[in-house]
């Protein structure tokens, strides 16, 4: 038996490519929306423009991509800096201000210790130390450089 009719869509009906197609696939509904932009500091009121706020919006949300765009999913510092949901990354990223805030929160927020930095499939994201005592977290080492 051939090995693409032994995983036909009639079999697994979750296998079906459509269904992860984001053109396919319904939008959330506004109120997650709402609980997103309030979470992730999507709103211009919100927005992240200090360590010490970078501190408090990774320490809120556990964890957070670093210089992420619209394109992937999950919160962001990038995102939190701009304070707003259609965010991407400009091709000159020297030249923008906001990925310049963005790094400098990093690395800023680094010296502070409370939040450790880690890089993952070639992107970098944070991590408050509390969420790293979390059992999912147990094989993360939060003191190695």
């Amino acid at each position: 038996m051939p090995f693409s009719s032994t995983l036909s869509n009639q079999r697994f009906p979750f296998a079906d490519p459509a269904a992860l197609d984001p053109l396919i696939t319904p939008p959330l509904p506004e109120q997650i929306e709402a609980h997103r932009d309030r979470m992730w500091r999507r709103d211009e009121d919100l927005c992240v423009e200090s360590a010490v706020d970078a501190e408090r919006f990774i320490e809120a949300v556990g964890f957070a991509n670093t210089l992420t765009d619209t394109r992937r999913a999950g919160p962001s510092l990038y995102i939190a800096v701009c304070g707003r949901r259609d965010v991407s990354l400009p091709r000159n990223v020297q030249k923008d201000e906001e990925t310049r805030l963005t790094w400098y929160l990093k690395d800023e927020v680094m010296r502070r210790g409370r939040v450790n930095s880690r890089e993952t499939r070639g992107r970098s994201f944070d991590v408050c130390r509390a969420a790293l005592d979390k059992p999912f977290c147990r094989g993360v080492d939060a003191t190695a450089n």
